[in-house]
């Protein structure tokens, strides 16, 4: 029996090339995610590990101690549990852009048995620093009740976080400020 070879590089070839139609648009999306105000911000720490899977989108905003000045230039490091591992594994750093704004894209987290999932954040300008969380489920996000004390001043438009939700992403609005 004779092989088929021009048969199977079809195959292969339509393979790959549906697989790249997949990819595009997912790669495009991902590039061009995010809540109206912080869309365009250059300063993106992508610390995703695989391509697909869950994955979740947090965007916002860092203010000064009197909650009305953004900070430009405050550096954010975060980290949390790696997904299926009780390691935390994923971590990163970025500057805020000259509007306060950041955005980090990472896999979904792991989460401690009995606890919400959780991702934490230190963020320092000059000689001020701050320490808080963003606790979140499959239905809402949360802030602290540290967290509410330090940042109240925000107002509750800014202060609680918004959350979105589609098939494999979640995307959060998660705005604080910067404590002496």
């Amino acid at each position: 029996m004779k092989k088929n070879y021009l048969r199977r590089n079809f195959l292969k070839n339509s393979f790959l090339a549906s697989g790249g139609l997949v990819l595009v648009p997912t790669m495009l999306s991902a590039s061009n995610t995010g809540f109206n105000s912080i869309k365009n911000s250059s300063n993106v720490s992508d610390i995703r590990k695989k391509l697909f899977g869950k994955q979740i989108e947090i965007i916002g905003q860092i203010f000064d101690s009197s909650g009305r000045n953004p900070l430009r230039g405050a550096t954010i490091e975060f980290w949390h549990l790696s997904p299926n591992s009780n390691e935390m594994g994923h971590n990163g750093s970025l500057l805020t852009d000259e509007n306060g704004c950041y955005r980090i894209v990472t896999d979904y987290p792991n989460r401690e048995f009995g606890k919400h999932t959780t991702i934490h954040y230190k963020v320092t300008k000059g000689e001020q620093s701050s320490l808080t969380e963003l606790k979140f489920s499959d239905l809402a996000a949360h802030i602290t009740d540290k967290h509410w004390e330090r940042n109240h001043l925000l107002g509750e438009e800014l202060l609680f976080p918004k959350i979105e939700k589609s098939l494999n992403r979640t995307k959060i609005n998660f705005n604080f400020t910067i404590n002496q």
